[in-house]
C-alpha cells in the first residue's frame, strides 16, 4: 500500500496532482481527491507524447498512475 504524499493529492477524475490546499482540480475542476496514490508521470509535451496519448492526457503537468 502506498504512503500518503505530504504535499500533493491526486484528482479522482483525471489523476492530475494538485497541492493539498487545492479545493478544485487545477486540470479539470473536479472536487474529488485522493491523498493515497502511487506512480508519478510528468508530461511536458502532450501533443507529441505517445505515453500521454495512451493515458488520454491532454494537458502538461504531473499525474498519478494509480489511486487508492
Amino acid at each position: 500500500m502506498p504512503s500518503k504524499s505530504s504535499s500533493l493529492k491526486a484528482c479522482k477524475v483525471c489523476k492530475f496532482l494538485n497541492p493539498l490546499k487545492a479545493v478544485a482540480c487545477e486540470n479539470c475542476g473536479a472536487q474529488k481527491f485522493s491523498e493515497a496514490w502511487s506512480g508519478l508521470i510528468i508530461i511536458y509535451d502532450p501533443d507529441n507524447s505517445q505515453i500521454a496519448r495512451t493515458l488520454n492526457i491532454a494537458k502538461r503537468g504531473k499525474y498519478a498512475l494509480e489511486l487508492y
